[in-house]
C-alpha cells in the first residue's frame, strides 16, 4: 500500500471530530479482547479522549492507549463531509505493535472476540 492509508468517520458534531481537525492528525487503538471497559469509556459521547486513566503520551503529537495491540499514528490527509459524518483520510506515519492477543471486535452492538479453535 503506497502510501500507507486509513480511513475513520466520525458524527461531525463529535468532540473529536474538532479535535483532528485542529490538530491535522488523528491515532487509531486496536484494543485487545480483555479491553471492554476501554472501549465503553472511548465510546462515550461528549467525554474526552485523552483520558489519563488508559492513554501513555509518546510525543507531543501521538497518543497510545495502554495494552493496546497496535497503535496507529496519522496525519490528516483529505477531509471528505458526509452527511451526518465526516471522513478522516489518513496517511499513516507509524505503527507501535502491542503484545500479540486476540482483538476485540463489536457486531451488532456487540462485542466478541475470533473463535479461534478449528473443528475439523
Amino acid at each position: 500500500m503506497e502510501p500507507p492509508l486509513i480511513l475513520i468517520s466520525l458524527a461531525t458534531k463529535a468532540a473529536s471530530t474538532q479535535a483532528i481537525i485542529n490538530n491535522d492528525r488523528f491515532s487509531v487503538s486496536v484494543l485487545a479482547e480483555d479491553q471492554v471497559e476501554v472501549a465503553k469509556t472511548g465510546a462515550k459521547p461528549g467525554v474526552p479522549k485523552f483520558f489519563e486513566d488508559f492513554v501513555e503520551t509518546e510525543d507531543g503529537f501521538n497518543h497510545n492507549v495502554k495494552n493496546a495491540l497496535a497503535s496507529i499514528h496519522c496525519k490528516v490527509e483529505q477531509t471528505i463531509e458526509a452527511g451526518d459524518h465526516t471522513i478522516f483520510i489518513g496517511l499513516v506515519e507509524d505503527v507501535i505493535l502491542g503484545q500479540s492477543k486476540s482483538p476485540l471486535l463489536h457486531y451488532n452492538r456487540q462485542f466478541g472476540v475470533f473463535n479461534t479453535s478449528v473443528k475439523s
